[in-house]
């Protein structure tokens, strides 16, 4: 959707329009409006709207809405493609209305206080006029994200999808934070962002519009932009990736790192089948300083801890221990065929290393950086722990040759592993990396989404 900036430049380059008379106007739509023979008196922009005043005081009040442009068409050449209206004027020009789906709006008043009034019942104050006391003002009860209220055209005119996402990168914002507990300190940094990229980018537009066929085509000024349509690359301020969810049904970018909506360290969690490839991929995120967090190794601790062998004792009996000692071949034995002993003591494995997790997690700080590899994910409730979820995949042919190479019984692990939670994973994923080419490939899959702080040691 066209935003402020581009309306701006929409109306810049309309402006030596002014002046000159409308003889017709005509429409797709069948729309007809009594304003020939009069003269543009001005265009000018109101929030995300377009308003011409013409000489008798009337009014026209155009909205782009999701693909709407306006270019011009000279004397005697054909009107450009999917034109929806069209204003010709004295001296042969045409303005064109253009729009593939037709969603392009043109409203007539007949005064245009009328619609002044129209658009001051729709519109907050301009984004590029609103104070930090004034929105904090309008903000201090709001329990919506950051994100719905700035982009809620009764609160602020001409905040869109695009600029919202930069300025709240810009100051590090979570964009799901309610923006009550925004204070006034960080809205005046937002605002000042906000200004600063739309006022580039209106400077940037005045250096395009002199082409008379001009006409704005999505992401003409995405060059400036960090997180807009960038999710999973890696963020330009830390490196981490760039993260996509929904909010209010509208696609949010955000750096999953430094827009994170907590003080504690920074965690990505790396899940997949057995050997998919996901503790290859936590390696090489430990090697550029991630600290490891291995759900395998902290599931095989519990067999050693006092809470861990009285639980196994009481689902498998005292045969499961020797000399005080977990036996596990005796256990792997006694689950076969036996899926409600499975799930139980899943439940308490998976608490346990949970538990170690949050710990582990609690005594670091937020400059630190942990990767979580961890098989079952979901089974183990670890989703709510991360900011990030990588789902390594791999076909089954790739991981049953992994596992002979390694002489394991490939066989019976791959059965086991058939009942893996795939689609529900990767439903939750924010990465999905295919694995079944070489290291090399699987190193520059990972360095698509993070950019390495130490590209020697990745390598």
């Amino acid at each position: 959707m066209p935003e402020l900036p581009e309306v701006q430049t929409v109306v810049s380059f309309l402006l030596p329009q002014v002046g000159k008379k409308i003889l017709s106007f005509s429409s797709v739509k069948d729309l007809s409006f009594p304003i020939e023979g009069k003269t543009i008196d001005s265009i000018e922009r109101v929030g995300k709207h377009i308003l011409f005043t013409l000489d008798d005081r009337s009014a026209l009040l155009i909205h782009l809405k999701v693909n709407g442009a306006v270019t011009l068409a000279l004397k005697g050449e054909e009107l450009p493609r999917f034109t929806v209206h069209t204003f010709s004027l004295e001296d042969g020009v045409r303005i064109c209305l253009v729009d593939p789906r037709k969603f392009i709006d043109v409203q007539y008043f007949q005064q245009k206080e009328e619609a002044e009034r129209y658009l001051a019942a729709r519109l907050g104050k301009d984004a590029l006029e609103i104070t930090p006391q004034e929105l904090h003002s309008l903000l201090k009860k709001d329990k919506r994200s950051i994100k719905e209220a700035l982009m809620d055209q009764r609160v602020v005119a001409g905040i869109g999808n695009i600029y919202c996402a930069e300025a709240l990168f810009d100051t590090r914002v979570a964009p799901f934070t309610e923006a009550r507990k925004v204070d006034e300190g960080t809205l005046a940094q937002i605002l000042d962002c906000n200004s600063k990229r739309m006022n580039q980018a209106i400077q940037d537009g005045l250096k395009v519009i002199d082409d008379p066929h001009f006409i704005l085509k999505d992401g003409w000024m995405d060059i400036s932009m960090h997180v807009y349509q960038k999710h999973n690359t890696p963020c330009p301020r830390c490196g981490a990736p760039i993260k996509r969810v929904l909010i209010n049904q509208r696609g949010t970018y955000y750096c999953s790192c430094c827009q994170r909506p907590h003080k504690g360290p920074y965690v990505v969690a790396v899940t997949g089948r057995i050997h998919s490839g996901k503790s290859t991929v936590s390696k090489m995120l430990v090697d550029d300083g991630y600290i490891l967090f291995d759900c395998d190794v902290v599931a095989h601790d519990f067999y050693q801890t006092e809470s861990g062998k009285v639980a196994v004792k009481k689902l498998f009996g005292d045969a499961a221990l020797s000399n005080n000692q977990v036996q596990i071949p005796y256990i792997r034995e006694a689950l076969k065929n036996n899926p409600k002993l499975i799930k139980t003591l899943q439940k308490s494995v998976h608490s346990f290393v949970r538990h170690q997790a949050k710990a582990l997690l609690s005594s670091l700080g937020e400059n630190d950086r942990v990767v979580i590899d961890v098989p079952l994910l979901l089974d183990g409730k670890m989703q709510g722990l991360c900011d990030y979820i990588i789902l390594v995949d791999s076909n089954e042919s790739a991981r049953r040759q992994r596992l002979l190479n390694e002489g394991r019984d490939a066989d019976g692990l791959l059965s086991i592993n058939a009942h893996y939670p795939y689609k529900e994973t990767k439903a939750i994923a924010d990465a999905l990396i295919h694995n079944d080419g070489s290291i090399e490939e699987l190193r520059r899959s990972v360095e698509a989404l993070f950019r390495f702080r130490n590209q020697s040691s990745a390598r």
